[in-house]
């Protein structure tokens, strides 16, 4: 048996040889040491385990034609193939290579990377569906010029500064990051896949450049995202653990791995709340959990079914947020760096449901297609095409109704289905100001009906330099002008852990949703002794009141309050104003006393694209030393 190049570049130096105690608040959920994993591998060798095993299984590949979701996403694929052909890479000069560098673009190197990964995996997957030798050339011109480039990771994760590295630090080359990850997983399960007919040496450098760029540093260095309990640690870890057991033969060395890896994961779920809710948002969520799914259907069918990670106690509720926080028509409660269009990919589902026994039903699923984006590499085209072939008729389940209050996140999501099938729907969030891709949003909502959030919350900015700096707040998508939350005294709220909400109240009577906050702590104001905001959410009688009260230390004080609206707000009169958002007509009243002023906000979102919001300010001047505002919606449906 051949060595495995791991032990080839000496890297077997961490320390943590211990048995691996993996806890959660609520019990032990496994104890797994070393010698645990390496005697459930070996009882996976002795077996013979199959990774992936539905990629090589040709009664599924016989039932892709036969399903026409399946069919049409073959043919799909082979289209895209076809159109890449013997089409070389556009070259990443040096230029574009150091752009982020000099000047915090990023897309241009960004998107070339990415795309390397997306056309590879097409190629890849038309290999092995047309099972004949057509695209294998295309393949390996691909895996070579991948191998030939200086750094596997995105720029915007990697310093160019010199000073930057030595001899405790790794080099950029050895940069561990997200895409560096993924792409050792992606080209392992490749070569897994298409096996013999691929050459031999091109296979050997392949192995070898996925050691040196992965396993060495992962080994060897520390980097931030291994104490990490957001997506970073759930791709890292997964991928770097599902290439592991793609490359490593030696059972003794590849169980140490694996425990790193588990220990890594636990750190990943610690990143949930009890409720299983990720305040990074939903397109996070899918991210880093089918990141997390594809390590542990590996690690199952590697160990003969002895290791089974989704059999976490806190996974089944993790699994479950997309029901709490999806609306209708592919829209989501999209707070924090998460877009208002959302859905849970089909592949990811279907295995969700088969393993933990649960019915998404209602919730939207989307298959990837062509042609790929950004993200529509090979782990998602892969799956999304075999396990959804594999998958049963799932058990129709409604969409889900009533108030769910998230406790320890501090979010509260109503839906109510009204006439004919559609959703109204109103979403509040507390927490604070130090979340995982934060936005200053303490106090914020969202008002959903029939498919649409009509005050919506505008969601991700496009990322670049700015948006990862200290300049982050200066966007309006980020900071809390860009959410329907007030500045007081001039002062909007500030980013830090000590900017919290406190909940005073939260109860639905059975026609009125009351949740209440104390949220003086989001302000950097030390006038400011009290700020309260209350809903009255009346979802019978489709009526919205915002209440604010405010108590400060001194007499005269400024209050501008914004709230956000999809579609164009009219003045009817002092003291009301009209939004004819097509699905429904808002009828908006305020204090006459207020000064009004209505801009429209075009920005640019996470993907590039370009949108439009309003937003409505409305200033009061108070000359003591409390006041109250309050905005009252009333929501009309056409029939």
């Amino acid at each position: 048996m051949q060595r495995p190049l791991i032990f080839f570049m000496g890297v077997c130096s961490w320390s943590n040889r211990r048995l691996l105690r993996i806890e959660k608040q609520g019990g032990v959920f496994a104890i797994y040491s070393a010698k645990t994993i390496r005697d459930a591998l070996q009882e996976g060798t002795r077996t013979g385990f199959r990774l992936f095993s539905e990629i090589h299984d040709s009664a599924v590949k016989e039932r892709l034609g036969c399903d026409p979701d399946s069919a049409r996403l073959v043919a799909e694929m082979l289209r895209a193939a076809e159109q890449i052909g013997d089409r070389q890479p556009e070259q990443i000069t040096y230029q574009i290579f150091t752009e982020y560098s000099r000047s915090g673009e990023r897309e241009t190197y960004d998107r070339l990377l990415t795309q390397r990964l997306n056309e590879l995996a097409l190629l890849g997957m038309a290999a092995h569906l047309d099972g004949s030798d057509k695209w294998i050339g295309a393949v390996q011109e691909r895996m070579w010029e991948l191998c030939n480039l200086y750094i596997w990771e995105l720029t915007a994760v990697v310093s160019l500064e010199p000073s930057s590295y030595g001899k405790k630090r790794p080099d950029p080359r050895e940069n561990l990051g997200l895409l560096a990850a993924e792409t050792a997983f992606q080209l392992m399960e490749m070569i897994h896949t298409l096996g013999v007919r691929l050459d031999p040496f091109l296979v050997y450098r392949v192995r070898k450049e996925v050691a040196e760029r992965v396993f060495r540093p992962y080994l060897n260095y520390p980097f931030w995202w291994q104490t990490a309990t957001t997506n970073w640690q759930s791709v890292c870890s997964s991928s770097i653990g599902c290439a592991a057991l793609y490359l490593i033969e030696d059972e003794e060395e590849l169980s140490l791995l694996l425990g790193r890896i588990i220990q890594g994961l636990q750190c990943y779920l610690e990143g949930f709340d009890q409720e299983g809710v990720t305040t990074e948002g939903l397109d996070y969520w899918t991210y880093g959990f089918a990141s997390f799914v594809f390590f542990a259907e590996l690690l199952r069918e590697r160990t003969a079914d002895r290791l089974r990670l989704l059999e976490h106690p806190q996974v089944k509720a993790i699994a479950a947020f997309p029901h709490v926080i999806m609306l209708s028509e592919g829209s989501v409660v999209n707070f924090s760096d998460c877009g208002e269009q959302a859905s849970l990919p089909g592949y990811l589902a279907v295995r969700l449901e088969q393993q933990l026994d649960l019915s998404y039903g209602m919730v939207p699923k989307q298959n990837v297609r062509m042609p790929a984006e950004s993200i529509a590499r090979w782990s998602y085209l892969s799956r999304s095409l075999l396990w959804t072939a594999v998958a049963g008729a799932a058990e129709e389940q409604k969409q889900a109704s009533g108030m769910t209050f998230l406790r320890e996140s501090q979010w509260l999501v109503d839906k109510r289905t009204i006439e004919h099938g559609k959703l109204l729907a109103f979403a509040a969030k507390g927490g604070h100001n130090d979340e995982p891709h934060n936005h200053n949003d303490i106090g914020h909502f969202i008002l959903h009906v029939a498919g649409k959030n009509v005050m919506p919350d505008l969601g991700a900015p496009e990322y670049n330099y700015s948006t990862f700096s200290q300049e982050r707040y200066k966007h309006l998508l980020t900071s809390s002008r860009g959410h329907s939350v007030p500045s007081i005294n001039g002062k909007d709220q500030t980013p830090g852990r000590e900017r919290f909400a406190s909940v005073i109240d939260c109860l639905d009577d059975g026609t009125i949703v009351r949740y209440k906050l104390e949220l003086s702590k989001a302000y950097d104001a030390p006038e400011l002794e009290s700020y309260t905001r209350e809903w009255e959410w009346d979802y019978m009688s489709r009526t919205l009141l915002v209440r604010d009260s405010f108590v400060f230390i001194q007499e005269v004080n400024e209050v501008e309050q914004t709230f956000l609206f999809r579609d164009k707000p009219s003045l009817l009169q002092s003291g009301a104003l009209q939004v004819d958002a097509g699905v429904c007509l808002l009828e908006v009243h305020y204090p006459e006393t207020a000064a009004v002023h209505i801009s429209a906000d075009t920005y640019r979102v996470r993907t590039g694209e370009e949108t439009r919001a309003y937003r409505v300010r409305m200033t009061n001047r108070y000359s003591r030393n409390t006041a109250s505002f309050e905005l009252f919606i009333r929501i009309a449906v056409p029939k």
